[in-house]
C-alpha cells in the first residue's frame, strides 16, 4: 500500500525510527488475530482451509468491502469489513502530473482486492445466541447501553476494548459481536503492515481511546 506523501526510502525510515521510540501500547481485543490494515489476502493465509465469501452489503460503496469466513474448527461466522483505498488513489491520479509518482500510484491502484483491501473491523455471528452473562464473565461489566441505529437491537458496549455486543430483546443472550480497534491497535496495524504513521495520524489515532466526555443533565433534567 501507497502513500503519496512518502517515498519508500522515506517510508522505511520512518518505520524504523518510531519503532525505536514508541511506548508499549495498551491493547484490548484482537479477534481470531485479524489486525487492523491486514490485507485481505494476509487474512486469507490465516485461514488456508475456510470458506471466504464476498458479501454485497446494500450500504456498501466504493470504497466498502465485506467478507464472510466459514469453515471447520471456526465456531459460528466471521464477517470482516475491509476499507478499499482504490477509488481515492485514481481520483489523486486524475488530479496528477506525469512523472514517477504518478507511475506507483497507477501502479498501486492497479493492485489486487487481495493486496488492496485493508481490515477495518471484524464481526463475530455465532451459531446460535449466547449468553450475556459469559461475556461479563470474560471482560467484565460493559460500561455503555446503546440500540443500534437501523434495527433498534440494544447493544451494550466495553468502550475501552472497543467490543459491541448486539444482543436480545430480554437482555440475556448476544447475537453478534464487533469487534473494533483501539487507537494504539490501529497504529500498530500500520507499522506491522509498512505504512507510515504520521504525528498528526497518531494523535488522531489515539484521540480515539481517550474516554468519551460524561453528559450533563439539561433542561429537562435527562
Amino acid at each position: 500500500m501507497w502513500f503519496p506523501a512518502f517515498s519508500e526510502a522515506k517510508k522505511r525510515m520512518a518505520i524504523v525510527f518510531m519503532l525505536a521510540l514508541a511506548p508499549t501500547p495498551l491493547l484490548a481485543e484482537i479477534y481470531q488475530g485479524i489486525n487492523y490494515m491486514d490485507s485481505l489476502g494476509k487474512v486469507r493465509k490465516c485461514f488456508p482451509a475456510a470458506a471466504i465469501q464476498k458479501l454485497s452489503p446494500a450500504w456498501a460503496k466504493p470504497t466498502d468491502a465485506m467478507y464472510s469466513i466459514k469453515g471447520n474448527g471456526i465456531a459460528g461466522t466471521v464477517i470482516i469489513k475491509f476499507g478499499d483505498y482504490r477509488p481515492a488513489q485514481r481520483k489523486l491520479i486524475e488530479r496528477s502530473n506525469p512523472g514517477p509518482g504518478r507511475d506507483e500510484m497507477e501502479k498501486e491502484a492497479a493492485q489486487s482486492d487481495e493486496d488492496a483491501l485493508y481490515v477495518e473491523w471484524v464481526r463475530w455471528v455465532p451459531d446460535s445466541p449466547i449468553p450475556l452473562k459469559r461475556l461479563v464473565e470474560k471482560y467484565g461489566q460493559w460500561d455503555k447501553k446503546d440500540i443500534h441505529e437501523q434495527t433498534y437491537q440494544p447493544q451494550r458496549i466495553w468502550t475501552k476494548k472497543k467490543i459491541t455486543a448486539h444482543i436480545s430483546d430480554d437482555d440475556k443472550y448476544v447475537q453478534m459481536i464487533d469487534f473494533n480497534f483501539t487507537g494504539a491497535e490501529k497504529i500498530m496495524g500500520c507499522r506491522r503492515n509498512s505504512i507510515p504513521v504520521t504525528k498528526d495520524l497518531e494523535h488522531f489515532y489515539l484521540s480515539e481511546d481517550k474516554p468519551e466526555p460524561k453528559s450533563k443533565k439539561g433542561a429537562t433534567g435527562k
